[in-house]
């Protein structure tokens, strides 16, 4: 237990086995006495936030009597009377070896799983942008700089809404305001084709596919976005082509008829005269 000057007036023999101090002896010390120099700021910043009524968890480093650093985690609880913060209850557990060990193998295992999303989000040939809560842009992979001709630096902390066409960007608010408000998915998970705008001005078809995702009670968005303009106009070149090919087949069919009039006629004669004997049957044979 230490008062408002953060000096010690009380503690149990625990807390004399792991600074080495006997109880006499520490009570005439005070916290900055015992906590490395490296972490001393941040430690005393952190007990100051329980003022502040606030019951705070955080790791130091302390110096035992022997000159020992000495791996702790501190959570303190603001003593109040009235109201009023009259000392701090501080418990202090040592991280041991092996619990610094099995952090230690925690912080290899998600380097490695960071260091692999971040090489397959780096070799994506599909644009990948990752937004915070506030469609504030967290994360632009090397595809999303090809595509809309901003480097990263350029985009981070910025509005998502900058690389969407301006008469789009209403109907993006609202739809991502009500998601939002209602958790309604209209376009969450779906595919669509919309409208990108590049850095030089001008438009390009995009197909998006828009996710969200939670960390905690925090939100996220991740976009998946790919350039299609090489594929519509493959599929505008095959269209003209059949196009043309049905006019060429529509145009070779008149020639023919044109080139060969007589063949419509004679077969018209024929029609009449097997409905009617009285043809006159030398029509026919100059036709021949």
């Amino acid at each position: 237990m230490l008062d408002l000057d953060f000096n010690f007036v009380h503690l149990n023999s625990a807390c004399e086995q792991l600074i080495s101090y006997n109880i006499e002896e520490f009570t005439s010390l005070s916290l900055s006495k015992i906590v490395h120099p490296k972490f001393l700021e941040m430690t005393m910043k952190l007990f100051n936030q329980s003022f502040y009524k606030k019951v705070e968890s955080f790791e130091s480093t302390l110096i035992n009597r022997f000159g020992h650093s000495i791996g702790v985690n501190f959570t303190n609880i603001p003593i109040i009377v009235e109201n009023e913060v009259i000392g701090i209850y501080s418990i202090i557990n040592e991280i041991t070896e092996f619990m610094q060990a099995e952090r230690k193998e925690t912080e290899v295992e998600q380097a490695y799983s960071e260091n692999k999303f971040r090489s397959v989000f780096e070799s994506s040939n599909d644009a990948i942008i990752l937004t915070d809560y506030e469609m504030r842009i967290i994360a632009w992979n090397k595809a999303a700089e090809l595509i809309f001709g901003y480097e990263e630096r350029e985009v981070l902390g910025e509005p998502l809404e900058f690389m969407i066409p301006e008469r789009f960007r209403e109907g993006h608010r609202q739809g991502v305001e009500r998601y939002r408000s209602t958790e309604e998915a209209k376009v969450i998970g779906k595919t669509v084709e919309l409208f990108g705008l590049h850095r030089e001005g001008h438009e390009f078809p995009l197909e998006l596919t828009l996710n969200t995702w939670k960390d905690g009670t925090d939100m996220f968005f991740s976009a998946i976005i790919r350039d299609v303009t090489e594929r519509q106009k493959a599929q505008e070149l095959f269209l003209n082509s059949e196009k043309l090919s049905i006019a060429g087949q529509l145009a070779a069919g008149i020639a023919h008829e044109i080139r060969n009039p007589l063949t419509a006629i004679k077969g018209f004669i024929q029609l009449l005269q097997s409905q009617s004997k009285k043809i006159n049957t030398l029509i026919l044979s100059c036709l021949k």
